[in-house]
């Protein structure tokens, strides 16, 4: 079988590849091959950088471990005063709603972080698989879909 470079050569054709020339495996490959990277990628960083941090730091464990025994020794006490009961509660509440701000300050910039380099991946992929088949149309051309496209995965 003559490879598609010749068989362009000999005919005059200008395709770059034919349908003969493209099998199941190099169609798989590829997206095959970024799934396990993806993977492999996905572990790694949640092992360095999630999995092995401590879990708070040292003197928020120590502040929480101060409190709880003060909850405990003095729980008999503060059945007969509510009032102090009451803010022991409120310092703990307290704490846990800025823990949670915490997470929540994390989960939207590890969320614009990735829609942002997502973004730009798919753009990239646009550029590499949709643009070259406009026939010759570059990305600034008035008819090209490229500018909409880019449109549609920021906005």
């Amino acid at each position: 079988m003559a490879s598609c470079a010749e068989r362009a050569w000999a005919t005059g054709d200008d395709l770059f590849a034919h349908v003969d020339d493209i099998d199941a495996g190099t169609i798989l490959s590829i997206p095959l091959a970024g799934g396990i990277l993806s993977l492999i990628m996905t572990f790694v960083l949640a092992f360095f950088r999630v999995l092995n941090k401590p879990k708070c730091s040292k003197e928020s464990a120590e502040h929480l471990q101060q409190l709880k025994q003060e909850m405990e020794e003095k729980s008999k006490h503060w059945e007969n005063q509510p009032e102090q009961k009451l803010e022991k509660e409120r310092e703990i509440a307290t704490h846990i709603l800025s823990i949670s701000d915490s997470i929540k300050d994390g989960a939207i910039s590890f969320l614009s972080t990735e829609y942002f380099y997502m973004a730009f991946l798919l753009y990239l992929c646009f550029l590499l698989l949709v643009e070259p088949l406009e026939n010759g149309k570059t990305l600034l051309h008035p008819s090209s879909s490229g500018p909409f496209f880019l449109l549609v995965v920021v906005g």
